[in-house]
């Protein structure tokens, strides 16, 4: 984790998507934890939600969908860490 970690903080983006299958939340935690982030413990189910936001990485995007993979927690603050998401209510 220690190279991905080096990337970041170097100015690196990544984007990271667990799946929710062979330990996504184990395997990526020491990286996430790092940032003040880890996978939760469970798999989502498929749903499709509405983009509310007019954050500009979503400009013509009326929704999304996703099958499975772990939600991400928050665990400490960090100022530089930006997070963008839709609650599915």
């Amino acid at each position: 984790h220690q190279l991905l970690i080096d990337y970041m903080e170097h100015g690196g983006n990544i984007y990271l998507c667990g799946r929710g299958f062979n330990g996504d939340d184990f395997q990526w935690d020491g990286f996430l934890q790092h940032f003040g982030l880890e996978f939760g413990p469970t798999m989502n189910f498929a749903a499709t939600i509405p983009v509310t936001t007019v954050h500009p990485l979503f400009e013509g995007v009326h929704s999304l969908y996703y099958s499975g993979g772990n939600s991400i927690l928050i665990t400490q603050p960090n100022p530089n860490l930006a997070v963008l998401h839709q609650n599915a209510d």
